[in-house]
């Protein structure tokens, strides 16, 4: 017999407890190891020297590759009820149906 408060009795709070611990931790983490590093690199100007180099024509091509191969591939890839003839199909089997009294 179970009672009242055992470990199936439908509570989540601790698990709820350990998934929002899951998240601050980090971030509280990253917070306190991050401001240090970045005052110091705004501080010794190397901020500025990272933010003044320029992009090459060819990480430009490079890109524009790569997002025309996502694109491509996205194209590809796509679920076939999407197309304009499946819901041209799908529409008219509709109206047949209903004119049939389905």
């Amino acid at each position: 017999m179970v009672t009242a408060g055992g470990p199936f009795d439908g509570s989540t709070g601790s698990i709820r407890a350990l998934g929002l611990l899951g998240f601050a931790l980090p971030a509280t983490l990253g917070v306190f190891r991050g401001a240090p590093l970045l005052g110091r690199e705004s501080e010794s100007g190397t901020a500025k020297l990272a933010l003044t180099q320029g992009i090459g024509i060819e990480t430009v091509l490079y890109l524009g590759a790569v997002a025309a191969l996502i694109a491509l591939i996205l194209f590809v890839l796509r679920p076939a009820g999407n197309t304009a003839a499946a819901r041209s199909t799908d529409s008219s089997t509709t109206a047949a149906a209903a004119t049939a009294g389905l």
